[in-house]
């Protein structure tokens, strides 16, 4: 049964009870289909709160920008129906996406086969949101991007793999969401292409998973992650370029970053990457570790330490007077006792978002006062 937000019944006396068709003119038939189906576990009723079908129109605005930014990149005089995985040289970047995606077309067709509908569609937005669209589109940009004759043949690989995956998404999606993915798939097949609808289901390819290459990739991320994390804490520029040096004492990861360090290099923004044993922190750096590597980018020149000194004090006052507020009020016995149960809840969870910001904000200060 779908219910409403507070578990009741809908029906017209409690007014309660939206018109399907409103919804539909507001987010589209996909949005409804697909944002319900995440709220649906199995055996259990639904409490549909029609905010959170944000979730599924993003989701959707997210894959359909992603077809377009493809098709963007693609030459017009470029046959693709012709290419296969197998006649390709495929990167790492490659390799890595296919992979994840056999693992979630093994997931998606165990959890319809056990009615289990909206862990498949769950399994579908990690998939899209997480890995496609965030992270092999950023991943391929440059190549893209480049104007290098030499990369034509790695820019062909590129998109054959990003068609292909985008198509193996759309089938899967289809069930879920049927109008988008047949607009997708109207623009994306090719003549030897049979209909959406009568289209083979995906199924497992064991030969494309590859585990160790998984792997490296995701220790890859977390060190971009990590670099993007501390430029984007120490307020660098996304004009500036940065120098980066990583210490590996083991040298375990010596060979991993050097094989993916143009991926690094392209998505943190980085003029020089050093990577070795004996690397001492240079003055006025900015520090991160992954996996015992000490990650270390050096702010001289990229900011003023001064003024970001100033700019995080002033923050830290900020925030240091809204918690006070916020504090003052749970404190009040009249406030906790009186006001409603979803308004204390409220003000509850600002303190806690406050307490958080507030201890970042002192962890980066500490940093600056320490060069």
């Amino acid at each position: 049964i779908i219910r409403d937000s507070q578990g009741r019944k809908m029906s017209k006396s409690l007014g309660n009870s939206p018109d399907p068709l409103d919804i539909i003119a507001k987010y589209g038939a996909d949005t409804l289909r697909f944002g319900t189906m995440l709220l649906a576990p199995k055996g259990q009723d639904i409490l549909f709160d029609e905010s959170q079908l944000e979730t599924g129109r993003n989701f959707l605005n997210k894959l359909w920008n992603a077809t377009r930014f493809i098709f963007m990149n693609i030459d017009e005089n470029d046959d693709y129906s012709s290419l296969s995985l197998e006649n390709l040289e495929l990167q790492n970047s490659e390799k890595w996406i296919l992979s994840k995606l056999q693992n979630t077309v093994k997931s998606v067709n165990d959890n319809l086969d056990k009615y289990r509908f909206n862990d498949a569609s769950k399994d579908l937005y990690n998939f899209t949101w997480n890995y496609f669209c965030d992270w092999y589109i950023e991943l391929i940009k440059p190549t893209l991007f480049s104007k290098n004759d030499d990369s034509q043949k790695q820019k062909t690989s590129s998109i054959f793999v990003a068609i292909y995956t985008l198509k193996t998404i759309v089938k899967l999606l289809h069930p879920f969401t049927p109008f988008i993915t047949e607009e997708i798939w109207n623009s994306i097949k090719n003549e030897n292409d049979d209909d959406l609808i009568i289209s083979e289901w995906p199924k497992l390819d064991k030969k494309l998973i590859d585990k160790d290459i998984e792997k490296e990739m995701e220790f890859v991320m977390k060190v971009i992650t990590a670099i993007r994390t501390i430029r984007s804490e120490m307020t660098v520029p996304p004009s500036k370029k940065a120098n980066v040096l990583i210490q590996d004492e083991s040298e375990k990861y010596k060979n991993i970053l050097n094989n993916n360090s143009e991926y690094i290099k392209s998505l943190c923004k980085i003029e020089n990457l050093t990577i070795g044993k004996n690397i001492e922190k240079p003055e006025l750096s900015a520090t991160a570790v992954v996996e015992n590597l000490q990650i270390y980018l050096p702010l001289k020149g990229l900011i003023d330490i001064d003024k970001e000194k100033q700019r995080l004090e002033k923050e830290i006052g900020n925030y240091e007077g809204r918690l006070k507020a916020v504090q003052g009020k749970l404190q009040n016995p009249n406030f906790a006792q009186r006001a409603p149960k979803n308004i204390v809840e409220h003000e509850q969870n600002k303190e806690k978002s406050y307490l958080e910001s507030l201890k970042l904000l002192k962890i980066n200060y500490k940093k600056l006062e320490n060069q």
